[in-house]
Formats: structure tokens, C-alpha cells, sequence
């Protein structure tokens, strides 16, 4: 499980650094983040109605981890 965690930072910490700049300026414009905010919300609200799954910790793959960490880069984005 650590390593999967450690495997699932590298994205966003990756991103992060090499797009600081445009993180720090660009993505805090009120529009983006008023789309963005519009757009995590219909990605919650088809994930919750698209099913719910009870998982255990120890199914978690090394493809989950990879997805986790990728879906972390839109984190960086406020709002």
C-alpha cells in the first residue's frame, strides 16, 4: 500500500513543479475556476449516480493507483 501511495504522488508532484507557474497565475482566473467548479460537479454527480462499489483496501491494483494518481493533477486546479 505504500508504494502504491508513493506511485500515486508522483503525478500531481511532477505536475506541480513543471506547471507551477501557470498553477499560480493562469488557474486562478474566476473563470476557470467557475467552469472548473461546474465541472467536477457534473463528474461527482455522474459518479454517484453511475453506481456505488464497496471496495477493500487490499483489492486496490497498481492501475488504481496509477488512475488516483493522475485524477490528483486536477486537484492543482482550484475551485
Amino acid at each position: 500500500m505504500f508504494w502504491y501511495l508513493v506511485l500515486a504522488s508522483i503525478p500531481v508532484l511532477l505536475t506541480g513543479f513543471l506547471l507551477r507557474d501557470v498553477v499560480s497565475t493562469q488557474l486562478r482566473d474566476p473563470l476557470v475556476i467557475a467552469w472548473a467548479s461546474i465541472g467536477f460537479g457534473l463528474l461527482l454527480w455522474f459518479a454517484d449516480y453511475s453506481g456505488k462499489r464497496v471496495r477493500q483496501m487490499n483489492s486496490i491494483t497498481l492501475s488504481d493507483a496509477v488512475i488516483i494518481g493522475l485524477s490528483q493533477v486536477l486537484a492543482l486546479i482550484p475551485g
